[in-house]
Protein backbone atom coordinates (compact mmCIF):
# COMPACT_ATOMS: atom_id res chain seq x y z
CA UNK A 1 0.00 0.00 0.00
CA UNK A 2 1.42 3.05 -0.97
CA UNK A 3 1.42 5.99 1.57
CA UNK A 4 0.58 9.64 0.22
CA UNK A 5 1.95 12.72 1.73
CA UNK A 6 5.72 11.47 2.55
CA UNK A 7 8.09 12.25 -0.14
CA UNK A 8 10.61 14.11 0.87
CA UNK A 9 10.08 13.90 4.37
CA UNK A 10 12.54 11.71 6.74
CA UNK A 11 11.80 9.52 9.32
CA UNK A 12 12.54 12.22 12.10
CA UNK A 13 10.56 14.64 10.30
CA UNK A 14 7.54 12.27 9.84
CA UNK A 15 8.00 11.66 13.90
CA UNK A 16 8.50 15.23 14.59
CA UNK A 17 5.04 16.00 12.95
CA UNK A 18 3.16 12.90 14.41
CA UNK A 19 4.17 14.29 17.91
CA UNK A 20 2.31 17.65 16.55
CA UNK A 21 -0.66 15.60 15.73
CA UNK A 22 -0.33 14.50 12.31
CA UNK A 23 -1.50 11.15 11.25
CA UNK A 24 -1.33 8.01 9.10
CA UNK A 25 -5.02 7.57 7.78
CA UNK A 26 -6.71 5.16 5.43
CA UNK A 27 -10.67 5.53 3.91
CA UNK A 28 -12.67 2.80 2.82
CA UNK A 29 -14.65 2.79 0.21
CA UNK A 30 -17.61 0.85 -1.35
CA UNK A 31 -18.70 0.21 -4.44
CA UNK A 32 -21.90 -2.56 -5.88
CA UNK A 33 -23.12 -3.90 -8.97
CA UNK A 34 -26.81 -5.49 -7.76
CA UNK A 35 -24.90 -9.37 -7.38
CA UNK A 36 -21.69 -8.08 -6.53
CA UNK A 37 -19.72 -5.75 -4.22
CA UNK A 38 -16.49 -4.60 -3.40
CA UNK A 39 -15.24 -3.12 0.42
CA UNK A 40 -11.71 -2.13 -0.03
CA UNK A 41 -9.46 0.76 1.40
CA UNK A 42 -7.69 3.47 0.37
CA UNK A 43 -3.59 4.37 0.08
CA UNK A 44 -2.56 5.72 3.30
CA UNK A 45 -2.34 9.07 3.25
CA UNK A 46 0.05 11.39 5.61
CA UNK A 47 -2.33 14.19 7.34
CA UNK A 48 -0.41 16.90 8.82
CA UNK A 49 -1.32 18.77 12.09
CA UNK A 50 -3.26 21.48 11.35
CA UNK A 51 -5.04 19.30 8.69
CA UNK A 52 -8.55 18.32 8.78
CA UNK A 53 -8.17 14.19 8.47
CA UNK A 54 -11.63 13.92 6.20
CA UNK A 55 -10.69 16.19 3.48
CA UNK A 56 -8.34 13.39 1.19
CA UNK A 57 -11.01 10.93 1.82
CA UNK A 58 -14.22 13.16 0.54
CA UNK A 59 -13.73 11.34 -2.90
CA UNK A 60 -13.95 8.24 -0.95
CA UNK A 61 -17.39 9.12 1.16
CA UNK A 62 -18.61 10.33 -2.84
CA UNK A 63 -17.97 7.17 -4.56
CA UNK A 64 -19.41 5.33 -1.30
CA UNK A 65 -22.45 7.40 -1.46
CA UNK A 66 -22.89 6.82 -5.29
CA UNK A 67 -22.09 3.54 -5.87
CA UNK A 68 -22.40 1.74 -2.74
CA UNK A 69 -26.19 0.99 -2.41
CA UNK A 70 -26.62 -1.44 -5.40
CA UNK A 71 -26.37 -4.92 -3.50
CA UNK A 72 -27.33 -6.29 -0.02
CA UNK A 73 -23.91 -6.31 1.11
CA UNK A 74 -23.69 -2.59 -0.03
CA UNK A 75 -26.26 -1.75 2.23
CA UNK A 76 -24.08 -3.30 5.26
CA UNK A 77 -21.11 -1.77 3.63
CA UNK A 78 -21.98 1.80 2.40
CA UNK A 79 -23.10 3.15 6.16
CA UNK A 80 -19.78 1.55 7.74
CA UNK A 81 -17.74 3.30 4.73
CA UNK A 82 -19.68 6.61 5.11
CA UNK A 83 -19.09 6.84 8.99
CA UNK A 84 -15.83 5.98 8.76
CA UNK A 85 -15.06 8.57 6.31
CA UNK A 86 -16.74 11.33 8.14
CA UNK A 87 -15.10 10.00 11.57
CA UNK A 88 -12.07 10.57 9.62
CA UNK A 89 -10.82 7.16 8.52
CA UNK A 90 -9.17 4.70 9.93
CA UNK A 91 -6.11 5.83 12.01
CA UNK A 92 -3.36 3.53 11.56
CA UNK A 93 -0.15 6.05 12.64
CA UNK A 94 1.02 3.03 14.80
CA UNK A 95 0.96 0.14 12.47
CA UNK A 96 2.75 2.34 9.46
CA UNK A 97 5.19 4.39 12.03
CA UNK A 98 5.88 0.55 13.57
CA UNK A 99 6.13 -1.15 9.67
CA UNK A 100 5.84 1.15 6.55
CA UNK A 101 8.87 3.42 7.11
CA UNK A 102 12.25 2.65 7.07
CA UNK A 103 14.89 4.97 8.90
CA UNK A 104 16.85 5.76 6.49
CA UNK A 105 13.67 7.69 4.61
Amino acid sequence: MNIIGIDGLTRDQIEREVLRGAKFVAYPWCVSLVWMSWKRSSDIYFVRAGHHFTVPGVAYLLLSLVMGWWSVWGLVWTPQCLWTNISGGHDLTPEVLADKIPASS
